[in-house]
């Protein structure tokens, strides 16, 4: 059984969630709860995450992936991360530029830490509901 870490609360912004999100194999896979995922493809991925990705990509990233090396990515206890310096780390913390505390950041090579609106959180999690209240309005309607 994979254990994916969830999102949680933004430390400073309740209207934002820290998300993990791993791509894999071209799948961008999102937690959206305990023991609870997303899977998406390079064709159907919200445009927002994307974007996200590619920001932190303007930042010097603070990889972890030689801790990670040789090991099974799927088994990982990512609480036990230690960092390079001394301390206690966190894949909720940003460790590499505060600019990055409303955008996300890196973690390693396919492990992201992305800041998601409610509302972005929320369209991952269950999907265009817009859509599907447009289409029982008008069934309800007929």
């Amino acid at each position: 059984m994979i254990l994916y870490p969830s999102p949680i609360s933004h430390w400073s912004k309740k209207e934002y969630i820290r998300t993990p999100v791993f791509i894999i194999d071209n799948n961008y896979i999102v937690s959206v709860g305990d023991e609870e995922i997303r899977i998406f493809t390079e064709d159907d991925v919200p445009d927002f995450i994307k974007s996200l990705i590619t920001m932190t990509h303007a930042f010097k990233p603070n990889l972890y992936d030689t801790y990670l090396e040789g090991r099974n990515i799927v088994a990982i206890d990512f609480e036990a991360v230690k960092p390079r310096y001394h301390g206690q780390w966190s894949i909720y913390d940003n460790n590499q530029d505060k600019r990055l505390d409303e955008i996300g950041w890196q973690l390693t090579s396919f492990l992201y830490m992305l800041v998601l609106t409610l509302d972005q959180f929320s369209y991952v999690k269950y999907g265009d509901t817009r859509k599907q209240d447009q289409e029982q309005s008008k069934a309800s309607t007929s």
